[in-house]
């Protein structure tokens, strides 16, 4: 349905329009800081916009449509594209959403419709609807902005949605950060695993991958290989990290629904109304909304009260950031791998001395050391998402001292004054190196626990058990047509690999014990393998080698099998790159304020 003019009848009496300035200012602090320096010297940049149709979005629509007659030249030489999501759910969704496009083309903003494609019918009757329509629409936009060259996406959510959000997650029972409510800017969510969306692409390298061949000299090629060598493994460049990835930004979150209704009708801007976003029964933000709009609530739950509680967690938080931060520049990395995610660390001691108003927050104490693990875990781990509170225990092994200067219950263990015990947490595996160099200990502790040692740590992807291994496997088929897309192993490396064969498979999956002896028995001369397991010996310790991919190269209708690459280590055997192509990167990864080695060669954080 249409809505104009007689709309605002909606927004309270002092309500008024958003002015262009304050749009400006408030898209300064959520994007302009960064992305504004990235793109001087580069022309005009485009910039995605989520539009529903809804007043929220037609108004982040009109103030964007605006900026072309502001007195900044940065901002004036934005440009825009819209992306519509039509579910597919309403009877007249489409057509609405053709309504919708025409407006913003007449503004000035190209406009392009996606549409969700359902695998059955009555999709709307789903019990999970909201959840798979959420993970859908994101999939849908992150894909569409990749292939326009869109690194940004503007949404429309605003400081009521702001306040719904954080109701929700008061009865569902979450307490500290869940109460921060939405963030003004994230990596785009629901994309896991799609490359140049989520957290990967921003530097990418077309190559022209092709070529094919026939299968009398695969054969040929094949025999060829099994029986002639070359002297040394051919090394090629270190392994880079990835970098880029779309981000969703929030330029509304300081705006009432009031104020963009008035927007809207200030400037003329049809916007259309959803039925169902009326409907106290259908989901949960919707009751929310009805409760608010329909009844008055108490003081503690009205709007300003749940503003005035995210804002006071919000300052919690950055104050504990910034105590994070402060110990992340004392974390010792002196070596990381990106070809095996291997990484050696020594943290640093964590105490009141810091600054006095520590000692009035014991608890912090842990949730520090918490924060450290979970920084210096994301860097290797294969999971996507780490639970805090999973961490507690292993933090306690990491960070002994706390047990001693904090009487918090998140640990009533005394401080090990023996070496510790490996052990596993968050995807990844800690082993205790000990080493005479030891960082300078508080008088306190030493006083308490003379013997006391803050150990150094490999960590590492945890080892898989041997039955959940082959669930990993990758199979690129034969005669393939074009260059394969980017794909997610284990959480860690981005493979992009080419099969050149007519009639076998390549296969990437975990190195294996049974693989050692054919991989390295391919290089003829007893140095070039002497090399083969220095490099292993150094870059994949132990258990650790077990967690790298390798290429295999498998006969259909056949048991043959051959191995052929170890790609993130660079390590190919002679003529394997007539079976396949590929090229590997290790996973985006945060070095903000960590020290890492130059030598550990990422291409940016």
């Amino acid at each position: 349905m249409l809505f104009f003019q007689t709309s605002v009848l909606r927004a309270k009496t002092f309500s008024s329009r958003i002015d262009p300035n304050e749009f400006i200012n408030s898209l300064s602090k959520c994007w302009a800081a960064e992305r504004l320096s990235e793109n001087r010297g580069h022309g005009a940049r485009t910039i995605g916009l989520a539009v529903s149709g809804g007043v929220d979005s037609m108004a982040l629509a009109v103030l964007c449509s605006n900026l072309k007659d502001c007195n900044s030249t940065e901002y004036r030489l934005l440009k825009f594209q819209a992306f519509i999501v039509d579910h597919g759910i309403r009877v007249g969704s489409s057509d609405e959403a053709s309504s919708v496009a025409e407006t913003l083309v007449g503004r000035d903003i190209p406009t392009e419709i996606l549409r969700i494609k359902w695998q059955i019918k009555q999709r709307g009757y789903l019990s999970n609807f909201e959840t798979l329509a959420r993970k859908k629409r994101y999939r849908l936009l992150g894909q569409a902005c990749l292939s326009h060259g869109i690194d940004s996406l503007m949404l429309a959510h605003h400081e009521d949605d702001q306040v719904e959000t954080i109701f929700m997650r008061l009865v569902a029972g979450h307490r500290g950060h869940g109460l921060t409510g939405m963030k003004s800017q994230a990596s785009i969510p629901e994309c896991y695993g799609l490359y140049g969306v989520h957290e990967s692409g921003g530097d990418i390298i077309h190559r022209t991958l092709s070529g094919q061949i026939t299968e009398q000299k695969e054969r040929e090629k094949i025999q060829e290989c099994t029986a002639s060598f070359q002297k040394f493994p051919q090394l090629r460049a270190n392994l880079m990290s990835e970098t880029g990835g779309i981000r969703i930004y929030r330029p509304l979150l300081t705006f009432s629904k009031a104020r963009l209704i008035c927007t809207c009708t200030a400037n003329e801007m049809p916007w259309f109304e959803d039925r169902t976003n009326h409907d106290p029964t259908l989901t949960t933000r919707n009751a929310i909304r009805n409760l608010y709009r329909h009844h008055k609530m108490p003081a503690a739950l009205s709007k300003p009260a749940l503003l005035s509680l995210s804002e006071k967690v919000n300052s919690k938080y950055d104050w504990l950031k910034t105590k994070v931060n402060f110990y992340l520049q004392m974390i010792k990395i002196s070596s990381f791998h990106l070809a095996t995610g291997l990484i050696k660390v020594k943290f640093p001691f964590i105490s009141h001395e810091v600054g006095n108003s520590i000692r009035s927050e014991d608890y912090m104490l842990c949730r520090i050391s918490v924060e450290l693990l979970h920084k210096t875990i994301t860097l290797v781990t294969p999971e996507e998402h780490i639970d805090l509170s999973s961490l507690r225990g292993a933090a306690s092994r990491v960070f002994p001292e706390i047990c001693q200067i904090s009487k918090s219950k998140f640990s009533q263990a005394r401080p090990e004054l023996s070496q510790p015990v490996s052990f596993t947490v968050g995807g990844v595996l800690f082993q205790p190196v000990h080493e005479n160099r030891n960082l300078a200990v508080p008088d306190a502790l030493v006083e308490s626990f003379p013997g006391f040692i803050k150990y150094t740590w490999l960590i590492s992807r945890q080892p898989l058990p041997k039955i959940s291994r082959h669930s990993y496997n990758l199979t690129i088929p034969a005669a393939q047509k074009s260059i394969s897309p980017w794909i997610l192993f284990d959480g860690r490396f981005w493979i992009k690999i080419v099969n050149l064969t007519c009639s076998s498979n390549l296969i990437v999956r975990f190195f294996e014990p049974a693989d050692l002896i054919p991989f390295s028995s391919q290089f003829r001369s007893p140095v070039a393998r002497r090399m083969l397991n220095k490099t292993l010996a150094n870059m994949a310790p132990g258990k650790v080698r077990w967690t790298i991919p390798i290429v295999v190269l498998s006969q259909k209708d056949s048991e043959f099998s051959q191995t052929l690459s170890l790609p993130t280590l660079g390590i190919d055997v002679p003529c394997a790159q007539i079976f396949g192509t590929w090229e590997v990167r290790y996973k985006k990864i945060c070095t903000d304020h960590l020290d890492i080695p130059s030598e550990s060669n990422l291409s940016g954080s």
